[in-house]
């Protein structure tokens, strides 16, 4: 390719980006470093394989071929599987689609880079936690302060089948445990909010939790979960309750060998759609509980079990015949009519 390509140059609103357009968006730190390292790879691509630096590649290399030698690169140079693949070109065109929204003389390049495909993936059943692996695994957690905590977080984000990033994000004062039907307000993408009815017994935990960890007011933080190091107040990581969930459920296979044996916090929010939607619950209703925006991103949840396959049948199966017997039983002379004989 050449160089001398016109028009705006392809990392020309790059900065703004992934600085200030993709942090209002309301969306993690951890989805914006994601976007970050598309856009890296996308650069290294055009100067390892076409030698053209960042400040020479313009929009009008961006074209079908050029985007689908980067998926081929990313594949043979970097042994990314189809779905690692299909992320990148995601948020490549995500970009794209950005800038066009500021030049409008790159909807032409847009519309070009939107007809490239995905890599065909192989569909997988992805694992989820039975009720009883839940228990299980939160009954392994210590009987000591940090244990009641992180036993609170474990029990919250299942019991709410929200994000790991909005039970982090939770204030003290999103919780309503005195409603008539107690609920919290979670805080979603894209800065929505959303209403989660809470159990009873999720109920009883959080105000032991409140008793323990916000007595009379004097905790620094209004974050409802946190940890305190040095004796400074400090929001929880997603990689610190990564870290003990994965521990408690590691403890709790040696009782119950059916729990995967890798648990992570997302796992917790689709097994709870999952239970949710096998109770009879509609799709509808479990998508509001999840914030999805479509109910189309909630369906990955609808797939039967077993038992809901087997419950169906039963219903609309015929009678039973079992007792009936058969009309040629005791007609000897019938029977050897039939046979000939």
């Amino acid at each position: 390719m050449k160089k001398t390509e016109k028009g705006p140059l392809f990392f020309f609103c790059t900065f703004d980006y992934i600085n200030s357009y993709l942090p209002n968006s309301g969306i993690s730190r951890y989805t914006i470093l994601s976007y970050s390292m598309a856009l890296t790879l996308f650069r290294k691509f055009a100067y390892s394989e076409l030698k053209i630096s960042c400040v020479d590649l313009k929009f009008s290399q961006c074209t079908r071929e050029f985007l689908y030698s980067f998926m081929k690169w990313l594949e043979e140079k970097r042994g990314n599987c189809p779905s690692s693949r299909n992320l990148r070109l995601a948020e490549i065109k995500a970009y794209v689609e950005y800038a066009a929204d500021i030049d409008i003389s790159l909807i032409p390049i847009l519309n070009e880079v939107m007809t490239v495909r995905p890599c065909q993936t192989e569909s997988s059943i992805r694992e989820t936690l039975s009720a009883n692996n839940m228990e299980i695994i939160v009954r392994s957690t210590p009987n000591t302060k940090k244990g009641y905590r992180d036993k609170t977080i474990i029990l919250f984000q299942y019991e709410t089948a929200c994000r790991i990033s909005e039970v982090l994000s939770v204030t003290v004062n999103d919780l309503f445990l005195d409603a008539e039907v107690p609920f919290v307000k979670l805080h979603g993408k894209g800065k929505k909010e959303r209403i989660v009815p809470l159990p009873d017994n999720m109920v009883y935990c959080l105000r032991n939790y409140l008793d323990t960890f916000h007595e009379g007011n004097n905790v620094q933080a209004n974050t409802l979960f946190y940890s305190v190091r040095g004796g400074v107040f400090c929001k929880l990581d997603v990689r610190t309750v990564q870290l003990f969930l994965q521990k408690y459920a590691d403890k709790a296979r040696k009782i119950d060998n059916t729990i995967p044996q890798n648990v992570y916090t997302h796992m917790l929010r689709r097994s709870k759609a999952t239970e949710l939607y096998r109770s009879g619950m509609s799709l509808e209703l479990v998508s509001g509980i999840l914030g999805h925006e479509q109910i189309e991103t909630t369906r990955v949840y609808a797939k039967a079990s077993v038992e809901m396959m087997k419950s169906a049948i039963e219903k609309t199966s015929l009678k039973d015949y079992s007792d009936e017997k058969p009309e040629w039983l005791g007609k000897e002379d019938l029977l050897a009519k039939y046979f000939g004989i």
